[in-house]
């Protein structure tokens, strides 16, 4: 895979950081920081991050044979292979973890992860994509109470701490199998693996498109069903 890794005891941001330091870094550089400052999911909210036991992780992709028409679906990539990490952890209690579009993995309806994409374009030529991940592997009773939302973590599902490097290298792992199969090949069979964990929209008839290549689109029709269609 050929990644560098990076870890920090603080910092604003992962994402931030790389941004910053995008052209010094080489593609696929991976920032973890024990905790962040200010960190920030969708819209610019805030993600709790103070917890140290709690993964925050940003991954830096450079341009790359192919990338740029693939982009649209790295922040369903990474979910994925968020998914699939923690299917390795929960499947003996019978859950299943779910996408809700674009960015959330939720376990029994409630939050356990979020990715956020941030990218740069300059002259329709694509420089880089940041993407951030923050999990919940740990959190206390008062710290859920805190949070603004149904949430939940590994160690309040299993009962038992499990190792944040072990779930990283699993993350890493994954993302990096699937990120490298759709610069080679067709994405088609994320939409697959995409629709079974996807959580129906409430909105009925909202439509999502995402730019496959220069002849295809993709739509997410609020019932469930991904269409393809020529352009």
């Amino acid at each position: 895979m050929n990644c560098m890794i990076k870890h920090f005891d603080v910092l604003d941001s992962t994402n931030q950081y790389l941004i910053e330091h995008w052209q010094k870094l080489p593609s696929r550089t991976i920032v973890i920081a024990d905790q962040q400052a200010k960190g920030r999911g969708k819209q610019g909210k805030c993600w709790y991050s103070k917890n140290t036991h709690n993964l925050y992780a940003s991954i830096l992709l450079k341009s790359e044979k192919d990338i740029e028409k693939s982009s649209p679906l790295l922040t369903m990539l990474l979910s994925l292979a968020c998914c699939e990490v923690l299917d390795e952890y929960i499947a003996p209690l019978h859950l299943k973890p779910q996408m809700r579009w674009p960015n959330d993995v939720l376990i029994n309806h409630r939050k356990i992860a979020g990715v956020l994409a941030e990218c740069s374009w300059v002259n329709r030529k694509l420089d880089y994509v940041v993407l951030g991940i923050g999990l919940n592997l740990s959190l206390s009773s008062h710290e859920i109470d805190l949070i603004d939302q149904p949430v939940t973590s590994l160690n309040e599902l299993l009962f038992y701490p499990v190792s944040k490097n072990d779930v990283l290298q699993k993350l890493i792992s994954k993302f990096f199998r699937k990120y490298d199969s759709i610069l080679k090949d067709n994405p088609g069979f994320l939409l697959t693996l995409f629709q079974q964990r996807l959580i129906p929209c409430k909105t009925s008839g909202q439509e999502i498109s995402l730019w496959l290549d220069s002849i295809q689109k993709m739509a997410y029709h609020g019932n469930n069903n991904l269409l393809q269609e020529s352009i």
